[in-house]
């Protein structure tokens, strides 16, 4: 392991331990934003926290862009703070990307068909883009945004169905901020929620270097690097982490926040400043005070990775899903306090990430995820909103044969009864059925 800070140096929130209770100081809860990235983002700048630009309509961020500078569409909506992440896409517009548009106008009409996007939104959503952003001479701000919406349509719509909302009134709130891009090094951070100076650090290299693209995940435990793949860290990057972990504490820690709770930040490093982007809640500290010294029982195994605790008498979870039938096919009211999350339906996935006691995974899915949550919220958003998530080594044998087969043949997820002991840092799993 490797030491590279001395976190005696970070500032210490006061947390609770597993059976401790406390309420919210946050007052983005009790007062949920229109806007949470960019109203956050006015807070913590008035509190002295760097903050990309943000431009007051699409008519200013144009003249952005015509002076050399890269510009965010940010989609903002008031359930993004404490609810789905990544429902909403945002949209990177450069001089580049508005030439590229217009060419395609030029060769293929400018004209929208929303019929047909609708009918099959994965055929021609680049074609869709193309047209938005090649019009954007001939759009006002309000136009422009009445598209971007459409063009989330089909993910809403199928969203507000699974969750019972009315999707008229949800896409009413839907709505964009313009930011300032700026370059380097795109990261998120979440404390993790059963260790106390341990943190979990995603990072992706946004510089438009031509070099091959760079992604970290690391763990820092006590100062200690206890994870760092599937690019190890750059000496660059080892000597910015005490004041990346400074930055993260200092918004965790401001008022309006509730410092019990981990969030999961995320910001870009440029130049060495760190520029917040965005808060996003995840679980509130709750911190062990037992250690996992016990063997393994007859039944059980070690798990691969863990982040959360248990008691140390474990979690009994009766109904845990592994496999899902096609999107569609089932909804949520299906009992479920855990998951292994075999599915091809991200919408479903991300909603249930909160509503589950446990999310499993294999260590293979796992090593995919530490590549992919670098650039997507539903990684994150499957290690960090359950209170446990554990990864699993190897086969798990005849009870995954089994689930599969069942649950093709009844097309409906089939559940198993699983026993976690954890200790935040050691997980012992054991199947019971």
């Amino acid at each position: 392991m490797i030491s590279i800070m001395d976190p005696s140096n970070f500032l210490k929130p006061p947390v609770r331990d597993i059976e401790g209770k406390a309420e919210s100081r946050d007052r983005f809860l009790e007062n949920p934003p229109r806007q949470p990235k960019r109203e956050i983002a006015d807070m913590l700048e008035s509190q002295g926290i760097l903050v990309p630009r943000r431009f007051e309509g699409l008519a200013e961020a144009l003249d952005a862009i015509k002076q050399g500078k890269d510009v965010v569409v940010r989609s903002e909506h008031p359930s993004e703070y404490a609810g789905a992440s990544g429902l909403l896409d945002s949209h990177l517009l450069t001089t580049k990307r508005i030439e590229e548009g217009k060419s395609f106008c030029d060769e293929n009409g400018s004209v929208i068909d929303w019929d047909n996007f609708y009918q099959d939104p994965f055929e021609d959503k680049e074609g869709i883009e193309d047209r938005i952003f090649g019009s954007l001479d001939t759009s006002d701000q309000s136009t422009f945004e009445e598209n971007l919406r459409k063009l989330s349509f089909p993910s809403v719509q199928y969203y507000c169905k699974l969750l019972g909302l009315n999707i008229d009134q949800f896409s009413r709130e839907i709505s964009f901020s313009y930011w300032e891009r700026v370059r380097g090094f795109n990261r998120s951070i979440v404390a993790d929620s059963a260790i106390t100076n341990r943190y979990h650090i995603f990072t992706s290299d946004t510089s438009d270097k031509d070099e091959e693209f760079y992604h970290n995940y690391s763990i820092l435990d006590n100062g200690e690097v206890v994870l760092d793949n599937p690019f190890p860290m750059t000496d660059e990057m080892k000597l910015g982490t005490p004041d990346v972990i400074t930055f993260y504490e200092k918004i965790r820690n401001t008022k309006g926040f509730d410092p019990n709770h981990c969030p999961l930040v995320e910001f870009q490093t440029f130049e060495g400043q760190n520029y917040f982007l965005q808060y996003h809640r995840t679980r509130d500290a709750e911190l062990s005070k037992w250690k996992l010294e016990r063997g393994l029982e007859e039944g059980e195994f070690e798990a691969a990775f863990v982040r959360g605790i248990t008691t140390p008498d474990g979690l009994v979870l009766s109904n845990v899903a592994m496999y899902y039938p096609p999107r569609g096919t089932y909804t949520l009211e299906e009992p479920e306090d855990g998951s292994f999350d075999f599915s091809a339906d991200p919408i479903f996935s991300e909603i249930m990430s909160r509503r589950r006691v446990a999310n499993f995974s294999n260590k293979a899915l796992l090593n995919l995820a530490f590549i992919t949550s670098v650039e997507s919220h539903l990684p994150k958003s499957k290690m960090f909103n359950p209170q446990i998530f554990v990864s699993i080594d190897g086969d798990m044998g005849e009870i995954q044969d089994r689930l599969f087969g069942e649950t093709l043949e009844l097309q409906k997820p089939i559940k198993c009864k699983v026993r976690v002991v954890s200790d935040g840092r050691k997980a012992y799993v054991k199947f019971l059925s």
